[in-house]
């Protein structure tokens, strides 16, 4: 899938094609509401559902389940929640620092931005996996599940956001991408707005406990 879409689209910026009766119309990869963008939007809205769903078990085991709280929680330290909430911000900075660059007309700098929301955004995902390896076991207790549900899941939407990144990278340096062909940033920088916003989420989610001693 990768190299079928990578090698499909312009490599220069298009221009308006003729209807008829004096009408023109844009070419696809030349505006910002192309097919892929809507598909990006409707699959962020099934993502959130999803992530709705592990939220709400997470949370009404709190308040409804038996055998509440658990007998071990996560450690409540600092390092492992603040280096993930820091390459989350960090991850979308970057993409939209890119953005910015790219819709300026300076390439090679937004390219240096789209390596460094890569990065940072791989960098979160290691966080959340980390997450899980201190986590109690999910074998254990039911908290243990739902808190490496949480983390899996967010480490994915991070790793995802890394392959974006790394995408629009590619597409930018072989040239099909320009201040105008600008969907590969725009959706690099959608992809980690939802994972930076549940990743945030998911933090108050697993470390409130630990540092309250409640849900």
């Amino acid at each position: 899938a990768w190299y079928w879409a990578s090698a499909n689209g312009l490599r220069e910026d298009p221009r308006p094609v003729p209807l008829g009766d004096g009408r023109t119309a844009m070419p696809h990869p030349g505006v910002p509401t192309a097919p892929s963008w809507w598909g990006l939007v409707f699959t962020l809205l099934a993502n959130g559902t999803l992530y709705a769903c592990l939220v709400f078990g997470h949370v009404f085991l709190w308040v409804a389940a038996p055998g509440w709280p658990p007998p071990r929680l996560l450690p409540a330290e600092l390092l492992l929640p603040l280096a993930a909430a820091v390459a989350l911000v960090a991850a979308v900075g970057c993409a939209a620092r890119a953005r910015a660059l790219n819709a300026g007309g300076t390439k090679a700098a937004a390219e240096l931005w789209l390596a460094g929301a890569a990065l940072a955004s791989l960098a979160a995902a290691g966080a959340f996996v980390a997450t899980a390896l201190v986590a109690p076991s999910p074998h254990a207790h039911a908290y243990g599940s739902t808190v490496v549900a949480l983390c899996a899941y967010a480490a994915l939407q991070s790793a995802i956001g890394s392959l974006y990144a790394l995408y629009a990278w590619t597409r930018s340096r072989r040239g099909w991408v320009s201040a105008v062909r600008a969907a590969e940033p725009r959706a690099t920088l959608a992809w980690l707005g939802y994972a930076c916003a549940s990743g945030m989420l998911t933090l108050v989610a697993l470390w409130l406990p630990p540092w309250t001693g409640g849900p």
